[in-house]
């Protein structure tokens, strides 16, 4: 458990993907490798394999949304994991390590995760004040119950209307 307190998924709307876990888990490996143990002879321990992790699975991600027609989503999920793997990538040279371990010690999250939860923010203040948000960053208001059928067929009207932008 971190200092203060694990991070949960809803932490950041991208990069949940299996590939993207391991980049980010990787990222805390490479001070090791740095002084020339025996981990510099292993390459799945690489800053450079945990990046391209991070970036193949932004790429299977960002075609999910495409496929689905959400482009919003799509280029918020190329941008976050971008920025997000980058910034991993980054913390490979030792001093910027510290910085990601101390970071994982305290928060339970790599300093790529808070890089790419803040561009998600900036991306969802952007988009949000010219009065479109991408799926990946809405919100859905829970229900408890359920509806008839004339106003289920009204319910679905009015979400089909919202994805529109009507």
């Amino acid at each position: 458990m971190a200092l203060f307190g694990n991070i949960d998924d809803s932490y950041t709307n991208t990069g949940k993907g299996t590939l993207a876990r391991l980049s980010n888990t990787i990222s805390f490996i490479p001070v090791l490798r740095n002084f020339g143990s025996f981990f510099s002879k292993i390459p799945f321990l690489s800053g450079t394999f945990g990046a391209m992790l991070g970036y193949i699975d932004t790429i299977i991600e960002t075609g999910q949304w495409l496929f689905k027609g959400k482009i919003g989503s799509a280029a918020t999920a190329a941008i976050a994991g971008t920025v997000g793997t980058t910034v991993n990538f980054v913390s490979d040279s030792t001093p910027f390590w510290f910085v990601n371990a101390a970071s994982g010690v305290t928060t339970g999250a790599s300093i790529g995760t808070h890089a790419r939860a803040a561009t998600e923010a900036i991306i969802g203040m952007g988009t949000g004040a010219l009065g479109a948000k991408p799926q990946v960053l809405s919100s859905y208001p829970a229900g408890i119950g359920s509806i008839g059928g004339d106003g289920g067929v009204h319910v679905n009207e009015l979400q089909s209307a919202n994805y529109r932008g009507a």
